[in-house]
């Protein structure tokens, strides 16, 4: 079982010795092995990427739960806005409308809508 903590604006992530784990915890971005307390480190902002990254596994939350806003329980799309950032969010929108755009051959009219919801959510 992995357990997460938060802790200030830092969420800490404890488990048994994983390899499969622990590449993934290298794919969450900022995430860290802190040495002196034995525990991967991310930022708080980050917790639906991570809940997305280690959604294989069976996950605890020591006391609370991040923020219904970071709870992985909103949209695919809302979810994938709030890991990337306003900074990327208009890039990543323009990129997956290309895909997703019921008026291409891989687009899909259910996902776009639920694409377009998000971002006018953002």
């Amino acid at each position: 079982m992995i357990v997460i903590e938060q802790i200030g604006t830092e969420l800490h992530v404890a488990f048994r010795y994983d390899p499969a784990v622990i590449d993934k915890m290298r794919t969450v971005p900022s995430a860290h092995w802190n040495p002196s307390i034995r525990q991967w480190v991310v930022g708080a902002q980050l917790a639906t990427h991570l809940r997305i990254a280690l959604r294989q596994w069976e996950v605890a939350w020591a006391d609370t739960a991040p923020s219904a806003a970071n709870d992985g329980t909103g949209s695919w799309a809302t979810n994938l806005f709030a890991v990337v950032g306003p900074d990327r969010r208009e890039a990543v929108f323009r990129a997956l409308s290309k895909v997703l755009h019921p008026d291409t051959a891989t687009g899909d009219t259910a996902l776009m809508q639920t694409l377009l919801d998000a971002r006018n959510a953002a």
